[in-house]
């Protein structure tokens, strides 16, 4: 499996994370469905700080690929969906870091790929997606 880790760690260690935002939402649609991550400071406040005497976060950029690739197993077949993890980076909020795993299913000639994001934080816990239907289609043309 290609992972394009996407992730300069001399930058990242460099950069103080931002404490502005309250919340992330990372939104991805499935197979009929839209998969709504949502992490707030209150998700972070309990897990281990990555601090800048430390050359590499506390969970691991390889543990946090595990951790995501089984909950995307767990959540949607892998031969139905074909999930394949295409990037990890690492986001902030709160003042706290934690992952961001992308997955994606292979485009072929008649479909588009699909995109999955998982959160996993910095003790290992992936964050459980709200699974949401789409709006159901709109009959009129001219809108």
């Amino acid at each position: 499996m290609i992972v394009a880790l996407s992730v300069l760690l001399g930058a990242v260690c460099a950069a103080e994370p931002q404490t502005e935002q309250t919340d992330r939402v990372f939104e991805s649609i499935g197979y009929g469905e839209i998969y709504v991550v949502t992490v707030s400071e209150k998700d972070v406040q309990g897990t281990p700080e990555w601090r800048e005497d430390q050359a590499n976060p506390p969970w691991s950029a390889r543990k946090a690929m595990k951790s995501a690739t089984d909950k995307a197993a767990k959540m949607a077949s892998p031969s139905r969906h074909g999930w394949r993890l295409t990037s990890m980076s690492l986001e902030t909020v709160g003042g706290r870091w934690f992952w961001l795993a992308t997955f994606r299913t292979p485009e072929t000639e008649t479909t588009r790929p699909l995109e999955l994001k998982l959160v996993v934080l910095m003790d290992g816990t992936v964050v459980e997606p709200e699974i949401k239907q789409p709006p159901p289609p709109r009959n009129d043309p001219s809108a």
